[in-house]
């Protein structure tokens, strides 16, 4: 991993334990988001954080494409590669 794909890991870990009020390390990158109980609600809030966070406009329908962290995060960075990087590298 170089180093944006290790901050944008650390980041959506991050913000997906708050959202669910987990700890960090109960977060597994390959995992389906589904075991983690992110129902609508909690994928709308994601949705924004990220939007507001990188400046884009996604929607919650994405995450039936993407269903890991891992797979959403390969999205984020090869949709939105300048936008991730300079908010993360910066």
């Amino acid at each position: 991993m170089n180093e944006l794909d290790e901050q944008l890991k650390d980041f959506l870990i991050e913000k997906s334990s708050e959202i669910l009020k987990i700890n960090e390390e109960e977060v597994e990158w390959e995992a389906d988001l589904d075991e983690y109980g992110f129902e609508s609600m909690k994928i709308n809030k994601l949705c924004l954080d990220l939007n507001k966070a990188f400046g884009i406009e996604i929607r919650p329908a994405i995450f039936l494409e993407y269903t890991s962290l891992s797979e959403f995060g390969d999205y984020l960075k090869k949709t939105f590669y300048q936008k991730v990087e300079s908010v993360l590298l910066t």
